[in-house]
């Protein structure tokens, strides 16, 4: 899917994310149906992780969210990486059950590599895991933890699967090219971020420090997380650091359902709660970005139709709203409407 969007004009596509979904909770999965069929349409989505704990509950949440947007970019958490009951014939551990994940995203169109979604604009996602050495006061993992305990891996989960995780990545690392990167991991990515610190030494199972290592060896300038249950949106050095989690219901006040979170509008990076009706929060401003005004006192009927018609051809270009129309008055002269009426007028007109 590389080149797909290589040469989509900028400015055609808004960028949103969201993390720690857990479809698999009914609340949820009303919310994920909930999100508008046509807004999003021309836009993308990242899902930084902990889709579902099932593979058939990540693949029902992940065609969900495909059916909203664009094109939908994800990582696993930890919670994809457990074998639960129902799995244990099928999985002998959590690296098969992550590949065959992997398979099931490629079927479905499901983006877990990097790639362009317009010109100079690249997303990168960076497998990741938790590693003891992200507690700095402690740096060793806790032996009497029962962090991940569904998880099982061929290797050592605690010393060596990170290290794995990092390596893998590694074959993206050189990609160049792109005025703008932007990458995602479940695990928090560096010392600093919030999360949730109601379990006993839970610093030792949410983040890892090389992750950020090799999202600023990419020039990344925006930067998703997930697993920390706080939604921050922040500039730490330089970068923006955003988290996104949905969560579980009793997380959110209930006249306050989720929102997404946009983390590009189509002509720059941003840190935005978004509504799942395409609308922004109360208290988020419109702006008329650009208007211009005509005198045009004897324009015929005939002739208002041929500049609609030449209106809709412009709207129907990426990234463009446009449109023509009357506006004013019959009676009065722009000096006059201006006076009495529109003030502005007189800064927007030729």
């Amino acid at each position: 899917h590389f080149w797909l969007d290589l040469r989509r004009t900028k400015g055609s596509t808004r960028i949103f994310a969201l993390s720690d979904l857990h479809f698999d909770q009914k609340y949820n999965e009303d919310w994920a149906h909930s999100i508008d069929d046509l807004a999003f349409l021309d836009d993308v989505l990242i899902v930084a992780g902990n889709v579902a704990d099932t593979k058939v509950g990540v693949v029902r949440a992940l065609t969900t969210l495909k059916s909203k947007f664009r094109r939908v970019f994800y990582t696993f958490g930890n919670h994809e990486m457990q074998i639960m009951p129902s799995e244990f014939a099928r999985y002998p551990d959590s690296l098969t059950k992550m590949n065959e994940l992997f398979t099931a995203c490629d079927e479905m169109g499901i983006d877990v590599f990097p790639a362009p979604v317009c010109e100079g604009v690249l997303i990168m996602p960076l497998l990741s895991w938790c590693s003891a050495e992200f507690d700095q006061e402690d740096p060793f993992p806790d032996p009497n933890a029962k962090f991940n305990s569904r998880c099982t891996w061929p290797m050592d989960a605690d010393i060596q699967l990170w290290k794995y995780m990092m390596k893998l990545n590694e074959q993206f690392l050189d990609i160049r090219g792109f005025d703008t990167v932007l990458t995602f991991s479940h695990f928090l990515p560096r010392q600093g971020l919030p999360f949730d610190k109601t379990r006993k030494n839970a610093v030792k199972a949410v983040g890892c420090d090389m992750i950020d290592e090799q999202a600023r060896a990419v020039k990344t300038k925006l930067h998703v997380y997930g697993h920390g249950r706080v939604r921050h949106a922040q500039i730490h050095a330089g970068v923006r650091y955003v988290s996104a989690p949905i969560g579980f219901e009793a997380d959110w006040p209930k006249d306050h359902p989720p929102r997404l979170m946009m983390v590009h509008n189509g002509r720059s990076l941003c840190m935005q709660e978004w509504g799942t009706d395409d609308e922004p929060p109360l208290g988020y401003t419109k702006r008329l970005l650009h208007m211009v005004t005509y005198m045009m006192p004897n324009v015929r009927e005939a002739e208002m139709r041929k500049f609609q018609n030449m209106s809709q051809k412009f709207a129907s270009f990426p990234g463009i709203l446009f449109s023509f129309d009357r506006i004013g008055s019959r009676s009065l002269d722009k000096d006059s409407l201006s006076k009495d009426a529109w003030p502005d007028i007189m800064q927007c007109s030729q």
